[in-house]
């Protein structure tokens, strides 16, 4: 059977692993150290592979995966783009194995996905009445542009 790049949910335990032995880290610095602390022995070419936007692949996945961590409560990010490990992170981490479905299961997690919910369900706070054309404009860049963030 040929490597395959780690989906996502795979990068949990090297991403804990990672912060646990470096502190707090820049984002970008850890997505680095995890691709290459622990697949570098992964041939080039599927290192190489880039997503549509031209984001490495294993970089996007690794970023995704610290993502799913920070909703769940086992790493913070104390400023931002800083990331640190917090005591829930080395507790998985001892036991060695988190999987997403563990994941999914933990109360910050839950209560994260209540809050996208109850944002998304809210109505406007402010209709855009006698809103000038540049007004509408501005107002559909700033959604747009929030959206993609």
């Amino acid at each position: 059977m040929s490597p395959a790049l780690p989906k996502f949910h795979e990068t949990f335990i090297p991403i804990l692993r990672v912060l646990a032995s470096g502190g707090v880290l820049h984002y970008n610095e850890l997505r680095q150290q995890v691709r290459d602390q622990c697949y570098a022995h992964l041939p080039a070419e599927l290192l190489s592979i880039k997503t549509q936007s031209g984001d490495l692949l294993i970089l996007n996945r690794i970023g995704w995966g610290k993502a799913y961590l920070k909703r769940a409560g086992f790493v913070e990010q104390p400023q931002r783009a800083l990331v640190k490990i917090t005591d829930k992170g080395r507790s998985a981490l001892e036991k060695g194995e988190l999987t997403l479905e563990q994941l999914k299961q933990e109360p910050e997690y839950l209560q994260s996905q209540l809050d996208t919910i109850r944002r998304k369900a809210s109505p406007p706070e402010n209709p855009l009445e006698g809103a000038s054309p540049q007004d509408l404009i501005d107002q559909g860049v700033a959604t747009i542009e929030g959206e993609v963030k």
